[in-house]
């Protein structure tokens, strides 16, 4: 495994990860910037986490520092954190860990869960606010019948 040393400005010290975890900072950094373009955003409070490759039982994700919002997140700022959403490299930002809750139960039991989106859209909130959640009788909703999880609210 190749190590890089890459630069966090708010730490003023290099830190150590392999070529791969940089590789997922890039390209998670790149996700939320999208996000934030499409407008799929609520402030600070929601999460698009992804997991960090590479062998080894320990489990390592990325996520967005809480407090910043999407368009402020960098390769540099993302936070790593384990299952439980304990940082698990020095960091200056904090990791709102009740965000994390539904992304460690999907990435903790869903291998192939790599990552993991979630965001309250205006269009999201109506539709989980519908007893009867999502609808499967048009060619949209049709695409995910079968496929969306539901959890109480936490």
């Amino acid at each position: 495994m190749s190590l890089t040393m890459q630069e966090n400005p708010r730490l003023g010290a290099p830190i150590p990860m392999s070529d791969a975890e940089w590789q997922a900072r890039v390209q998670l950094a790149a996700c939320y910037r999208v996000f934030d373009q499409m407008g799929w955003v609520e402030t600070i409070f929601n999460h698009i986490t992804l997991r960090v490759p590479g062998p080894g039982p320990e489990k390592v994700f990325l996520i967005n520092p809480f407090g910043l919002m999407y368009h402020e997140v960098t390769a540099s700022n993302l936070v790593a954190v384990d299952i439980d959403g304990r940082p698990v490299r020095p960091t200056a930002h904090a990791v709102n860990r009740a965000g994390f809750v539904t992304h460690s139960a999907i990435h903790g039991h869903v291998d192939a869960a790599h990552c993991v989106m979630h965001t309250h859209t205006t269009t999201g909130m109506a539709v989980a606010c519908l007893e009867q959640g999502l609808s499967h009788d048009s060619f949209y909703g049709a695409q995910l019948h079968g496929k969306v999880a539901y959890h109480e609210f936490e």
